[in-house]
């Protein structure tokens, strides 16, 4: 039976819900707003299975890549509302010509981030782009096998903690699947992204899910490398856009200051390429140095192929891309090695969040000066004022 002493040791990946045979393990969320499995022990068989497919249970061997690109999609518009170079809808749109099927993180019908599945290229707009949320997994490592064992092609992309849940669940290798990881900075818990999305809401003037028309982690309006989360609300037959530049928005603050990531992310164990992913990645930091003649500030991808089989499978004839080596990516990408440190304001956010809100908390603690507060509250209000005005900013 799964039993955890400390809380570092559970990524939260959930394969240990699917692979238990009597069906006594579910995910509950702590006072942190993260789940957890938590045993029946009434039900339990002690057959052990919880315990070999955790991705924490033992620490494979770090790994370098066999060849690192830049690479960017040359079709503008999906690199435009892809997080970095749009290599993800590549990947997934070859997979999904073969008649295969791709797995990844998207919004449900309340933006929750859930993992599901795609069938078709209309399907991927779902998957496109970050979600600096952990995914709700439930049933998605059954479904990937399933669909493995009817001899389709899968290629399943998530946290490096996910994939790597993925294949210990598998227990064997299968030709057909293609595993994408990301660069990973860490996951924060779904109960804070909840809060923070029912008070932004309000503040954009949306008091329900249905008065949303789409969240993006990664809007490009003001560049790659100055992205800002948006939030699109309908009126009638119009959309409105409600955007802060990542140092103007307190969920992107709060999150690049550590303050609200599980705290397995603080000493992850499959950092160092450790998932056995085929392929990890991430953004091309610092391109502009390195390649500056890839670099329009649309979105360069990092592509780290760290097997033959994710070399063989990637298909570069609608892409722009250059080599180069790990270290260059490495320097401006941390997280691929190291977890970030605990916070010193940590434990006063989890403190102080539910009495003061996220929004509050987050800018208190960051050191948001007065002169930020007041632009984010000025473009709010902009916003605000053009969609009672129905003019689209």
């Amino acid at each position: 039976m799964i039993r955890l002493e400390k809380k570092e040791a559970c990524c939260g990946c959930a394969a240990c819900v699917q692979v238990c045979p009597a069906g006594c393990i579910a995910m509950v969320r702590d006072e942190e707003g993260a789940p957890y499995p938590v045993a029946d022990a009434a039900k339990c068989l002690e057959c052990g299975f919880c315990e070999e497919v955790c991705p924490f249970r033992e620490e494979a061997a770090p790994r370098k890549p066999r060849q690192v690109y830049a690479v960017k999609n040359q079709a503008g518009d999906v690199r435009l509302h892809s997080s970095s170079g749009g290599v993800f809808t590549l990947l997934a749109t070859q997979v999904i010509d073969a008649g295969g099927v791709v797995f990844g993180a998207a919004f449900d019908e309340n933006y929750r981030v859930v993992h599901t599945c795609a069938v078709t290229k209309q399907e991927l707009d779902k998957l496109r782009g970050a979600k600096y949320v952990q995914s709700d997994t439930a049933g998605v490592y059954e479904a990937a096998e399933s669909y493995l064992k009817k001899g389709r092609e899968v290629l399943f992309a998530g946290t490096p903690c996910q994939v790597s849940a993925l294949r210990r669940y598998l227990k064997k290798e299968y030709e057909k699947l293609v595993t994408v990881d990301f660069i990973c900075h860490g996951v924060p818990a779904p109960g804070i992204w909840e809060m923070y999305l029912r008070e932004v809401s309000h503040k954009a003037g949306a008091f329900s899910p249905a008065a949303i028309a789409a969240i993006r982690f990664r809007d490009k309006f003001y560049g790659w490398k100055k992205f800002c989360l948006a939030l699109y609300v309908k009126k009638k037959e119009a959309v409105y856009p409600f955007r802060l530049p990542l140092h103007l928005n307190a969920y992107l603050r709060g999150f690049l200051h550590d303050l609200y990531l599980r705290p397995s992310c603080y000493s992850c164990r499959v950092k160092g390429l450790r998932s056995g992913s085929d392929i990890t990645l991430g953004d091309y930091w610092g391109i502009a140095k390195t390649h500056p003649e890839l670099d329009d500030d649309r979105g360069v991808s990092a592509v780290l192929l760290n097997t033959g089989k994710g070399a063989a499978r990637f298909n570069w004839d609608t892409c722009c891309r250059v080599e180069t080596d790990y270290p260059h990516i490495l320097k401006t990408n941390g997280a691929l090695e190291k977890s970030p440190a605990v916070p010193p304001g940590r434990e006063l956010f989890y403190a102080r969040y539910a009495r003061e809100g996220v929004i509050a908390t987050v800018r208190n603690l960051t050191g948001m000066t007065f002169k930020e507060r007041l632009k984010a509250y000025l473009l709010l209000a902009y916003y605000r004022i053009n969609k009672l005005l129905n003019r689209t900013p």
